[in-house]
């Protein structure tokens, strides 16, 4: 019995094929198609064959066609698109989040020059809230009806009923925290390691920390901070005290950082000489703090504090500042989800990115711009080694 050869597409639809291909690897948004005779000479084929492969193209939600104007790309992706998603209610009155909105409008420019249209999905949750509700319903619906061609999830605990469904479509997703396999980062051991080196150099090697450690399901949402401190102490000549670790207030709590440097400044007779403030929505409450308890700074008190590049914060005492960088961090991010949506190979899930310390506020003050020079301990190369292990595991 002879078997039944396979029926082979017709052309209109392999020349659709070819120009979808065409269009993704090589053109972005708003970029024109050559005209319907140029495109029937490069193919050999007459032109209402290629009619009928621009309106596949058309009906897919690729291109937009006008009399007089021409075939322009709407979309690469044939009608769906790249979220940003952000849990995370950034248009909330407690949010403050610098950080984050300048991240999500680097990512909307990063993907636009890539050529991938994009949408942004924000949710309805406060800062530090944990309802265990997920409020990104334009997002869900998105997910549900196989709309989306990737996400970039800032402030977003991934939810194991999406992340499935898009992992089973073979969409992207990367996070920003370790509950995504792909996420990127700020480099904990780095940036810790720089400030306590510039402590130490300073002759600061008592050390305080105060910032936000997210705990989920009573667990560290990110562990690697803990390891770099535990870590770094072991490195270097200091005293870092288990009360003078404080991170369980979220930073836009009104009274935060007051409430969690007192507790500090209370806790032992020994005081801090040197204070790390990992969050910039911190520091006012926190020199309010500083002004009542008659603390010099930086004579009693030097403070390295971690703040977003492009805030205009101003602070009433000399401040080390420990920049984040929105651009690069979205930068970073966009060029790893870009690796994954073309199918590149990465060389790891995990993507860190560096703080950049801006000592400005040594130089005005010369009592302490002369670095004492306290050698640091020969296992720091050892435990940099066991922490970054430790860190992947993460």
């Amino acid at each position: 019995m002879a078997t039944a050869k396979p029926a082979s597409s017709p052309k209109y639809r392999i020349i659709a094929n070819a120009l979808l291909k065409e269009i993704r690897e090589t053109m972005s948004v708003g970029a024109k198609l050559p005209s319907e005779t140029q495109l029937a000479e490069r193919y050999q084929v007459h032109v209402l064959t290629i009619r009928e492969a621009l309106r596949v193209l058309q009906e897919g939600g690729v291109i937009q066609r006008q009399r007089a104007v021409g075939t322009t790309v709407v979309n690469p992706m044939g009608g769906n698109w790249v979220t940003i998603l952000c849990e995370m209610n950034v248009f909330s009155p407690n949010s403050r989040s610098i950080f984050q909105r300048s991240v999500i409008y680097h990512l909307r420019h990063f993907l636009s020059q890539a050529g991938l249209p994009s949408r942004v999905s924000i949710g309805e949750s406060e800062p530090g809230e944990q309802s265990g509700k997920f409020t990104s319903l334009d997002f869900a619906a998105d997910v549900e009806a196989e709309r989306l061609a990737g996400v970039l999830a800032l402030s977003t605990l991934g939810e194991e009923w999406w992340m499935q469904k898009l992992k089973r479509q073979g969409v992207p997703i990367v996070g920003s925290n370790n509950y995504f396999e792909n996420h990127v980062t700020f480099d904990s051991w780095d940036d810790m390691s720089k400030a306590f080196r510039c402590l130490v150099d300073l002759g600061r090697t008592k050390i305080a920390y105060i910032g936000w450690m997210e705990v989920v399901d009573e667990h560290p949402l990110d562990e690697r901070l803990q390891l770099a401190l535990r870590e770094l102490e072991n490195c270097y000549p200091v005293t870092l005290r288990k009360k003078w670790i404080k991170g369980d207030i979220h930073p836009v709590k009104a009274g935060a950082g007051w409430e969690e440097f007192r507790e500090v400044w209370g806790s032992y007779d020994e005081k801090p000489n040197g204070l790390i403030i990992d969050n910039e929505h911190l520091l006012p409450d926190i020199e309010d703090a500083l002004v009542q308890l008659g603390i010099r700074v930086p004579e009693d008190l030097v403070i390295i504090c971690h703040r977003t590049r492009g805030n205009n914060l101003t602070p009433r005492f000399p401040v080390i500042f420990q920049e984040n960088d929105p651009n690069l961090y979205a930068f970073r991010m966009a060029e790893h989800f870009l690796r994954l949506y073309r199918g590149e190979s990465i060389s790891s899930p995990t993507v860190t990115v560096p703080r950049l310390l801006i000592d400005d506020a040594l130089r005005a003050h010369p009592s302490l711009s002369t670095p004492s020079h306290i050698p640091v301990s020969p296992k720091r190369a050892e435990a940099k080694g066991k922490s970054a292990r430790a860190q992947n595991k993460v």
